[in-house]
């Protein structure tokens, strides 16, 4: 037994709609990113395609991605925000990216920078238009004192036609909401489906960080290699994975009993 984790707090994070037309009206806030795994990664088979079960010479499943467990917590880990319209991308006669929305809906979902050189000099993603454009966020983030958010392109979505920048907000003294940049795939006319999850949010509390180099211990190497080489699987999950609960609005949480208004029931 490697010991018993200390009972985890529960901490709670607030959506406030931009403007009071969006309550009720199918605008769809931040939710948990453990909804988003996208099914492309749900339809990989644990056990690689034509490889027997166990690897002989190893003594090792032949698991294959799908076994990761770090992997799903990158895709699970805090919220995302999807696309609350479809979005039509057309190239005009000089090549450049044009998006269009259906215009009955009165939110903006994206822009581009109130000053088009605003990103001159900052090294655009490869394969990517160069010239940028705002994911307008219709919700207001809200946090505990002492805490921040990530706000980053979904973890591992390589697939997306797009390419969100990642940045860090105080958003426990700055709880406004936020427009993250964005660039498009150079290749890249069709349409972006409502739904589509467009950047992550991942808090985080702040704290000062020191950094120091230990030296070489064959001990302490050998002990964690026995600790995940003895059984033939599931080592790290079963050993010293700890469970992450990022909860909607609605949920419960199974550790604490509390609600998102942060009550016992």
């Amino acid at each position: 037994m490697l010991g018993i984790a200390p009972k985890q707090i529960s901490q709670n994070i607030t959506w406030r709609p931009e403007h009071q037309t969006m309550e009720g009206t199918g605008f769809s806030h931040p939710k948990p990113a453990k909804e988003y795994i996208p099914q492309w990664y749900k339809d990989i088979p644990k056990i690689a395609h034509d490889h027997p079960t166990m690897n002989l010479m190893t003594g090792e499943y032949n698991h294959t991605v799908k076994a990761c467990v770090p992997l799903v917590d990158a895709f699970s880990s805090g919220f995302i925000q999807e696309l609350n319209a479809d979005l039509l991308v057309s190239k005009n006669h000089t090549g450049e990216s044009i998006i269009n929305w259906p215009r009955q809906n009165f939110w903006e979902p994206v822009r581009p920078p109130r000053n088009p050189m605003a990103m001159n000099g900052f090294k655009h993603p490869q394969g990517f238009k160069p010239n940028p454009f705002l994911w307008v966020q219709p919700f207001e983030f809200g946090i505990p004192k002492g805490w921040s958010v990530l706000i980053t392109h979904p973890l591992n979505r390589f697939d997306l036609p797009f390419q969100t920048m990642s940045a860090v907000v105080d958003s426990d003294d700055f709880p406004m909401r936020s427009e993250i940049t964005f660039y498009l795939r150079e290749d890249f006319v069709g349409t972006i489906p409502m739904g589509t999850p467009i950047f992550q949010v991942i808090p985080f509390q702040r704290a000062d960080w020191h950094a120091s180099l230990l030296p070489y211990s064959e001990s302490h190497r050998l002990k964690y290699v026995n600790l995940t080489r003895n059984i033939f699987s599931g080592a790290y999950r079963s050993r010293f994975w700890k469970k992450k609960n990022y909860l909607d609005v609605a949920e419960k949480c199974p550790v604490t009993g509390a609600t998102h208004e942060g009550e016992a029931k």
